[in-house]
């Protein structure tokens, strides 16, 4: 589309879009923004976190309204056969694609007369009138300004990351890590905050290891037992140490397992691979690049153990995928990964890389360990779920719409 007063509906074509708000009958005509996710194939934490709560919306709710507002890109990936949902596609530059929005939304919205937005994964669109909700996942942008790319990207970040998240009506989070990241550096009173887990969605699951093995060699290359990591290549995950680490226990205990890295590069990647080439572990740690999510369980069943030693995380996701497919995990003792674990993972202080060495030892030499952990993380798995998470959400909703109906307006 050439425009933004020839963009389309993919359903209800024949309705205007000012015809569409509920509010009047006790509905709810309700935009999902994600018009910020531009790479077909990106899975990081927010992309995820909007793929599965529109589902999970989609099968609770049958009778509110719901506008999918999507780049061109990713418009594929959404596939929702219901009367009350339907798909607007929003042309935007590929490049910058934050600072487009906060200028081209807002003609979007206002024309769509929506009963309320929910921005979610970023934060609102200054310029946007009326009901608000944005999920924020973490407030890294504000401890670690560096994982936000280049300077115009942190600029947008340092002004409208503020700004645009104090403004929203009720802002929704992912850990209470988070929620306390919100309040401490951002002011937000905790009334206006709410937490809603995230969840393993339902691919996540065990397969036999012998199966799982056989998928990793024949498609990826991986021989035998191995150490897993996934997530993105950049200095927060703490890769260097955990290949540290993982030379510490390769000489001392003589472990078998290789270590497979799945994840695309990020920033700041090339120490990890001058320590592999200083360690002379060239042979021993795989990189698979991008692996698509129909490929990751497969490769969490298959694994002895998974590893996330990160010196910060919003939430954690990968543990919680690892502990649904039954795969024992050690993770970080820091940010919100104690309380995503639990008691059904081993946590070590990421900055010990003597400590990290002796825990993989230890799971990577001891089968009954292995076995109690797996079962643990399985229970855990069973904690969290996509379901309660849309129906928290929808609650939120619920709330905002009713305090502006009587006259409460947030930020």
């Amino acid at each position: 589309m050439s425009s933004l007063s020839r963009y389309k509906s993919q359903s209800q074509e024949d309705k205007h879009p000012r015809e569409l708000s509920l509010g009047t009958n006790g509905l709810m005509h309700i935009g999902l923004c994600g018009t910020a996710f531009v790479r077909q194939a990106q899975r990081g934490g927010m992309a995820n976190y909007f793929r599965q709560l529109v589902g999970s919306l989609a099968a609770i709710d049958h009778e509110n309204q719901y506008t999918l507002l999507l780049h061109p890109n990713n418009v594929h990936l959404f596939h929702i056969d219901q009367p009350n949902f339907r798909t607007i596609v929003v042309p935007m530059p590929g490049r910058q694609v934050h600072y487009w929005e906060q200028f081209l939304l807002p003609l979007v919205l206002w024309r769509l007369k929506l009963d309320l937005v929910h921005f979610a994964g970023f934060p609102k669109v200054l310029l946007q009138r009326g009901p608000s909700v944005a999920t924020l996942h973490d407030v890294g942008f504000k401890t670690n300004p560096e994982t936000r790319g280049d300077w115009l990207s942190r600029l947008y970040w340092d002004f409208f990351g503020n700004w645009g998240t104090r403004r929203a009506d009720r802002v929704i989070t992912i850990s209470e890590h988070s929620r306390r990241g919100l309040e401490r550096l951002l002011g937000i009173p905790a009334e206006r905050i709410t937490v809603t887990y995230l969840a393993p969605a339902p691919i996540f699951r065990p397969i036999e290891p012998e199966s799982a093995r056989a998928m990793a060699r024949d498609k990826y290359g991986i021989e035998g037992r191995y150490i897993l990591f996934v997530g993105t290549l950049q200095p927060t995950k703490n890769l260097a140490r955990l290949i540290e680490a993982y030379a510490l226990a390769r000489q001392r205990a003589r472990i078998q397992q290789s270590l497979v890295v799945v994840g695309q590069q990020g920033w700041q990647y090339q120490d990890i691979f001058a320590r592999i080439s200083g360690l002379e572990l060239q042979d021993h740690v795989i990189f698979t690049g991008f692996v698509p999510d129909e490929d990751l369980p497969a490769l969490y069943s298959g694994a002895d153990v998974f590893v996330l030693p990160s010196l910060y995380e919003g939430f954690g996701l990968p543990v919680v995928e690892a502990f649904a497919c039954g795969t024992p995990v050690i993770a970080s003792n820091v940010a919100s990964l104690p309380e995503v674990a639990g008691d059904a993972a081993i946590l070590v202080n990421p900055t010990n890389i003597e400590g990290l060495a002796q825990v993989l030892e230890r799971v990577c030499m001891d089968a009954g360990l292995r076995q109690a952990m797996r079962q643990a993380g399985l229970a855990r798995a069973a904690q969290f779920s996509w379901r309660t998470c849309a129906e928290q959400t929808r609650q939120v909703y619920r709330q905002v719409w009713a305090q502006r109906r009587n006259g409460w307006r947030g930020g």
